[in-house]
Parts: C-alpha cells; sequence; structure tokens
C-alpha cells in the first residue's frame, strides 16, 4: 500500500521547469546521477496535478516565492513543505499549513 494514496501533489509549469533547472546543477552529479534526476522528475510530473493559478499574490518578503503561495491557493491546498524561510514565517497562509518536510513527515503525513 502506497502511505502517500490519499496526498496530491500540486505542480504548476512554473514549479516544474524550477524544480527541472535545479536538477540539472552539477553540484549533484557527487550525489545522483544525471539519468536519476530525470527520473525522479518523470515521477513527479506522472504523480501532480498541473494547476493554473487563478489569483496573483504578493505578499511574501521575496517576491519570487509568491508564486508557490498563488498554486497553493488556487489547488485549494491543505499544505505547503518547504524549508524556504520566506515561506515558512507566513503559516498559516489562508489556512494552509506552511511546514518543513520533517514537519509533515512526523506529524501529518497520512498513516
Amino acid at each position: 500500500m502506497d502511505v502517500y494514496q490519499n496526498e496530491i501533489l500540486l505542480m504548476s509549469d512554473e514549479v516544474l521547469e524550477e524544480l527541472a533547472n535545479v536538477l540539472k546543477r552539477k553540484k549533484f552529479n557527487r550525489y545522483i546521477s544525471q539519468e536519476d534526476r530525470e527520473l525522479f522528475l518523470e515521477v513527479i510530473v506522472n504523480r501532480s496535478v498541473l494547476i493554473e493559478s487563478q489569483v496573483k499574490i504578493e505578499v511574501c518578503r521575496d517576491p519570487k516565492d509568491n508564486h508557490i503561495l498563488e498554486l497553493a491557493t488556487s489547488g485549494e491546498a491543505d499544505f505547503i513543505i518547504t524549508g524556504d524561510q520566506d515561506l515558512l514565517v507566513l503559516t498559516p497562509f489562508q489556512d494552509i499549513q506552511i511546514v518543513t518536510p520533517d514537519v509533515w513527515l512526523t506529524n501529518f503525513r497520512s498513516r
């Protein structure tokens, strides 16, 4: 049984592009092959629901992160899971909990 069967990963074109660009960075070569990173991206795409933002939000102290809030709001997310301090300080944002991966895995993941 997949422990994540009740979770839905929301994705936008902007987030996918950002993830693809980050995964191309040479600094990851010592940890994981480019082939495995491409496979990871493929799995993410296949398990995600593509959302087009329906709102414009400008509240984050790092304006480049506003698109994450737009995606979560448009997709009616329950959580934003991130290590980004510029987002974490906003929790909760419009009833969306913003938590670190560790906090989510420990406290909120479906069991």
